[in-house]
């Protein structure tokens, strides 16, 4: 009986042990800083980038500082007030952008190269900040699980001011994530594809994968704890949607991105996401790491973009 008592102490000790890790993990994943700096570094990836590369960055945020943009917010379903920045295009337009950046991050970082390209050929520009991020509000990072509920009151606001006109989504990372998993959401007609550059397949294996790959943390049992305190707090569970079933679920052309050497977010999620669906075409971009490849093969990158975008609008 003395025994019994000390095992079943020992794995209370135990359960409660990794409920208050788990607790501390999720709050470091999810929970919104009060402040980071989004441009923290000149670009993601963690590596080196091609000269070529660096001079277009360098040239897309003289632009992206240059621009008069006009600061506009849409109400999410749950309330949460959410900023953005708009750029219309000279004339009536091609068509509108819409922009999502990725996890503690911004577009100006992300996706100023995108932007720029983009204007540049035509487009109105609508550059959301996701919640949790920027001016925008909200408590917690859902990894896409929340933000995909956010796409639909951008692509109203896409309606409103833009009128009839087609509507693509652009997300990047974490953004690339939410504009997938936002497919199955029941969007607006005016969409007519999505492009999604190095976006991860769920919330559950991006932090399952960031949790060894980068803290060195064991993975098990820690996420069903960071998942139970996601499911209590924040409101949604790490394995309630992911971008393969999203994309079984979808019409839609989708156009994916991956750098061949990216290790925070596998390639191989891109490549499982792709597999056997006729409606993605998947291009990936030799020794560009994580939101690196417009970097490493700048031409490429955007022609293929606005080929997609051609073909489709």
């Amino acid at each position: 009986m003395k025994l019994f008592w000390i095992a079943g102490i020992a794995l209370m000790g135990v359960f409660f042990f990794f409920s208050l890790f788990g607790y501390f993990c999720f709050l470091h994943a999810c929970k919104r800083k009060r402040r980071y700096p989004a441009d923290r570094t000149e670009h993601g990836g963690g590596g080196a980038i091609p000269e070529a590369g660096l001079a277009i960055l360098r040239e897309s945020r003289a632009w992206f500082d240059g621009q008069s943009f006009e600061t506009v917010s849409v109400l999410a379903a749950d309330g949460f007030r959410l900023k953005g920045l708009l750029l219309s295009a000279e004339g009536e337009g091609k068509g509108v952008c819409i922009l999502f950046h990725g996890y503690h991050s911004s577009c100006r970082r992300d996706l100023s190269v995108q932007a720029m390209t983009l204007h540049r050929a035509g487009y109105h520009l609508i550059l959301a900040s996701q919640r949790s991020h920027g001016e925008s509000e909200g408590k917690y990072i859902g990894f896409g699980a929340l933000e995909r509920r956010d796409v639909n009151v951008w692509c109203c606001l896409a309606g409103k001011r833009f009128g009839a006109l087609s509507v693509a989504l652009f997300g990047l990372s974490m953004g690339g994530a939410t504009v997938l998993m936002s497919l199955n959401t029941g969007l607006p007609d005016s969409l007519r594809c999505v492009i999604a550059d190095c976006p991860f397949t769920s919330p559950w294996e991006i932090i399952h994968n960031t949790l060894w790959h980068k803290h060195k943390i064991p993975p098990y049992p820690t996420i069903y704890f960071m998942n139970y305190w996601s499911r209590i707090l924040a409101g949604y569970d790490f394995r309630e949607c992911s971008t393969p079933k999203s994309l079984k679920e979808n019409r839609l052309p989708v156009l994916l991105i991956h750098g061949e050497e990216d290790r925070y977010v596998p390639t191989e999620m891109s490549r499982r996401a792709a597999e056997g669906n006729d409606r993605v075409t998947l291009m990936t971009v030799p020794h560009a790491k994580h939101a690196q490849s417009v970097y490493f093969d700048p031409h490429g990158y955007m022609n293929q973009v606005l080929s997609f975008l051609n073909e489709y609008f």
